[in-house]
């Protein structure tokens, strides 16, 4: 038995205590064939437990559940391993973590194969998509709720199949020219957009971003165009100038050029994630902002900021593409949950803004009750001391890519497959002076 299988089984188990797979992969170096099906089982979950279903009267124990569907998963969404091979490997597992399932194991890969790996989903379509992209069901009817079911499908799809990722080049150690000779060199596939004072790339590689020429020299920082364009809300950079939920620190990185000596605070309420942006800063070469370790709703500064990037909790749903496993994590409940830490954390930084100052609210997710909705609300009870910025209004904004895409109705939303990247939202509240 391949031992790669095995420690397949072993990480789906740990997987299934922590439910976070981008802490378990961290800093591993695991082999393409482990990954792909590492993540694959994982974000097709649901699906592969609802083919499963068909084929078991009860359920098998959890060595033998992770069995079969890693099994499914090969013979669903793989390519190399023929069926023959996949049945075999999957009963020597068996044999070797749990012996008296080996027979299950057997019958159910061999029928699941006999009947052409065929699994016919339900005739209603919110549950049929939900299967599809192993969304929750409560979630796949909330989003469809806000965008329909053929925006919400594309959306997710576009999510689902991306495999790329975006990098922000260093402008101060060199220039989108020296750094495309050195991507042309190594022969790696890039798409490349200007964005500030610099540029981003899109690697279009599984080359690990700390394997790209020039990553120990601090040439670039990995960081998604769609949170590159949000960072870009916060030009120009005034200060005092305050971060909150700043680590690891790639808002600042991009921002770092504009500092021009404005006072910059970085604050987060783990300091194992600012020593993590203290690494970023110095192999960038950037000088270290202030840094803060507190609870952002227990923060009493000295005075009031110019300007407050507020990148609140939220539900994640944008960045699927990163964090497979991120809307097993949610219920209802825990969401209303969020919802209301994102309420009080934009009245707590309207509170800590001079008049006049700006507020930049800032998500990573689809569900438009944490983005718009917030906004709105906020304003509604905020209508005589506050106003929303129209960012289509915003010039130095004019030359981002997607321009016309992402920025409506005042608002910043990017959203897949129209725009190319993660999900996110963006809005600029202003203080009345």
């Amino acid at each position: 038995m391949k031992e790669e299988r095995l420690l397949l089984i072993r990480l789906f188990l740990k997987w299934e205590k922590s439910r976070f797979l981008s802490r378990l992969i961290e800093g591993e170096n695991l082999s393409p064939f482990i990954l792909f099906h590492l993540r694959g089982v994982i974000e097709n979950l649901l699906y592969i437990d609802y083919a499963l279903k068909q084929y078991l009267k009860k359920k098998p124990g959890k060595e033998t559940q992770w069995i079969l569907r890693l099994a499914f998963h090969e013979l669903l969404f793989g390519e190399k391993s023929p069926d023959y091979a996949v049945t075999h490997e999957a009963v020597r597992l068996a044999s070797r973590l749990d012996p008296g399932k080996k027979g299950l194991v057997n019958a159910v890969v061999r029928n699941f194969i006999r009947d052409g790996k065929e699994v016919t989903l339900p005739v209603d379509e919110m549950q049929a998509l939900s299967l599809r992209m192993s969304l929750p069901l409560w979630l796949t009817e909330l989003l469809e709720k806000q965008y329909g079911r053929p925006s919400l499908e594309k959306a997710l799809l576009s999510l689902r199949n991306r495999r790329d990722y975006d990098i922000h080049i260093n402008v101060e150690k060199t220039d989108p020219l020296s750094y495309k000779a050195l991507l042309d060199k190594s022969r790696i596939s890039y798409d490349e957009w200007n964005v500030g004072k610099a540029a981003a790339f899109r690697v279009h590689s599984s080359i690990r971003a700390d394997e790209l020429p020039g990553y120990e020299e601090g040439l670039f920082f990995v960081q998604d165009l769609g949170a590159q364009i949000a960072a870009s809300l916060a030009l120009p950079v005034k200060g005092p100038f305050l971060d909150v939920g700043s680590a690891p620190g790639g808002k600042l990185m991009f921002l770092a050029p504009d500092f021009q000596g404005e006072t910059v605070e970085a604050l987060d309420i783990s300091s194992r994630r600012l020593d993590r942006l203290t690494h970023n800063f110095e192999r960038m070469g950037y000088p270290l902002p202030g840094l803060i370790v507190e609870d952002f709703l227990k923060y009493d500064p000295p005075g009031a900021f110019e300007k407050i990037f507020l990148d609140v909790p939220c539900s994640g749903l944008g960045v699927l593409s990163k964090k497979c496993d991120i809307a097993y994590r949610l219920t209802p409940e825990n969401l209303m949950s969020l919802k209301e830490i994102q309420q009080s954390f934009l009245e707590k930084a309207f509170s800590l803004l001079k008049p006049g100052g700006e507020l930049i609210y800032s998500t990573c997710t689809l569900n438009r009750d944490e983005n718009e909705g917030q906004i709105t609300e906020f304003l509604s009870r905020h209508n005589s001391e506050a106003s929303l910025e129209d960012l289509q209004l915003r010039k130095q904004l004019n030359h981002l890519p997607f321009h016309g895409i992402v920025f409506r109705q005042g608002f910043y939303q990017a959203l897949p497959p129209d725009f190319p990247g993660d999900g996110m939202f963006g809005a600029v509240v202003r203080r009345r002076g």
